[in-house]
Parts: C-alpha cells; structure tokens; sequence
C-alpha cells in the first residue's frame, strides 16, 4: 500500500506514540480511502498491524526508511521531517 505523509500529518502527529506517529496517521487514511471503513495501527512484534473490526488483518515489517522516520520524529519533533511517500508491504496476516 502506497502511503503519503502529508504535513498536515507530521503537525498532527504524536513523538512516541505508536498511533499518534505522522506514518500511522497517514496509514489510517489510505485505508479508509481505499476500503471505505476505518482502522486503527498497532504493534505486532517487530513490526506493525492493520487492526480492523475486532483484530489484526494486515501485517507489515518496519523498513530501515520508517525506522529512521520515527526515531528523528520521535527524539527531534516535527521540525525534523518532511512529507514523504512510502510503500508499505502489507500482507494478509496467515500469508507468507
């Protein structure tokens, strides 16, 4: 799934907050434009999920470039990023 990170989601977003970071925020969004129903981001292990009616559907792994996001976002604030795309291999949790 394609994500963009918009400014409007680097001001609205939340260091250390696993829902609150700008990438989830934009997560939501995407998801809800491309099925029609929301969800919310959780963390599962080392990565992160797609949590929808009651339990996970999608997983995906952290990639280098979402880790180095969230740490200059989570240590240096807003000031520290900009508006981005990203492509997030989410798979159907039971694929391989």
């Amino acid at each position: 799934m394609r994500i963009y990170v918009t400014y409007n989601d680097i001001v609205k977003g939340r260091p250390g907050s696993v829902r609150g970071c700008p990438i989830a925020i934009a997560t939501k969004r995407a998801f809800l434009a491309k099925f029609g129903f929301p969800c919310a981001i959780v963390t599962v292990g080392d990565g992160v999920g797609i949590y929808v009616r009651g339990r996970v559907h999608y997983l995906a792994s952290l990639t280098r470039v979402m880790n180095s996001f969230m740490e200059s976002f989570d240590i240096y604030g807003s000031t520290s990023v900009k508006p981005y795309s990203i492509l997030i291999p989410f798979k159907r949790r039971g694929e391989p």
